[in-house]
């Protein structure tokens, strides 16, 4: 009887010791603005809110703030997505609403059906990978049938994997580097016929049971020569880091996209395209000419879609040249250590 006091009490003890721990994470940070909506102190300054909705979300400090209240259904929807794709759920209302609810059915979210029609954001940030994004590229394969591929790994969550399953599943998982393999056993179990890749370089303890291990420089074309999809090896930020080179212009006549993973995306801070040399986990000079790399019209992308950073659009392959050769000469110039003093991906 004692006993079981006593382990009563130091359950009890243990919790208000983490309830108190936790408590001045989640206080509403001061430089929100009034209102239902909120973003509290746990906020990782992952970015993606900011850039889910623009208009209601911004950084002040080093977190993101709500600096307007949403404004109508469709931007209160909007919001409400960011709060749904935050990694660590720092974005919180004061009271209910129902339009949470049918944010539930936003993700997969498709980018932009006119220009890059069949490539979908899936939302659900992943805290373990830092919030990055992960992707869903419909492709029409070899025997005419539709295929989903997903790019890097979504926070686990049955009821975004239900309706990828209505949406016909997952066929085949596309890793671009070791740092966002958090979930991705989640997401086997569900769909255990999925085929997971990753190149050879960056397996780690958690990934030697993968289907499909890369070797060497590729390219690789898993859906043949003739789907306008293939997997290219950047390394640099890690040894085994891949983009995707996606050209819907055969197939949904839209434009080119390559997603990029932690190799390149555009940095809002710096407004300028850049490779995040202070997170570089491989070989910086490696990086650097494969960003150089990738100024070429032999790969006539116009759009970049980032893990971590922002997605870029170029009106031209002339221009996504030239400022791609820009973030190269920017990043073989930057000071590491300086680079350092920088915070986040954005």
């Amino acid at each position: 009887m004692v006993i079981n006091l006593n382990i009563n009490l130091f359950i009890i003890l243990i919790t208000v010791y983490v309830i108190n721990a936790i408590a001045p994470y989640k206080k509403p940070r001061s430089s929100n603005v009034p209102g239902n909506l909120y973003v509290d102190e746990s906020c990782i300054d992952c970015d993606a809110c900011r850039w889910i909705c623009p208009n209601v979300f911004n950084r002040i400090g080093i977190k993101s703030s709500v600096i307007k209240q949403p404004d109508g259904e469709s931007e209160t929807l909007q919001a409400y997505s960011a709060m749904i794709a935050c990694p660590v759920g720092s974005i919180r209302t004061k009271t209910n609403d129902p339009l949470v609810k049918r944010a539930l059915n936003i993700f997969p979210a498709e980018i932009d059906n006119v220009n890059i029609p069949g490539i979908y954001h899936m939302g659900y940030h992943s805290a373990e990978s830092f919030g990055a994004t992960s992707y869903l590229i419909k492709i029409n394969s070899s025997n005419n049938t539709i295929k989903n591929v997903m790019i890097d790994v979504p926070r686990f969550n049955s009821k975004l994997a239900n309706i990828v399953e209505d949406e016909g599943g997952i066929d085949l998982l596309v890793i671009t580097h070791r740092d966002n393999i958090p979930h991705q056993q989640k997401w086997k179990d569900r769909f255990p016929k999925m085929t997971r890749v990753m190149h050879r370089t960056d397996l780690t303890s958690d990934t030697m049971n993968l289907e499909v291990k890369l070797e060497g420089g590729g390219p690789w074309y898993p859906y043949g020569n003739d789907a306008g999809f293939k997997i290219i090896h950047t390394p640099g930020h890690t040894a085994g880091s891949l983009c995707i080179y996606r050209e819907t212009k055969g197939e949904y006549g839209g434009d080119i996209v390559l997603l990029t993973g932690d190799h390149l995306a555009y940095s809002n801070s710096r407004k300028a395209l850049e490779g995040f040399k202070r997170y570089n986990q491989g070989n910086v000079m490696v990086q650097g000419e494969m960003i150089k790399a990738l100024a070429t019209d032999d790969l006539p992308f116009t759009w970049i879609l980032p893990s971590h950073g922002r997605m870029a659009k170029f009106s031209s392959v002339e221009e996504k040249n030239e400022l791609v050769l820009k973030a190269y000469k920017d990043f073989m110039a930057e000071d590491e250590l300086i680079g350092r003093f920088s915070i986040g991906y954005t």
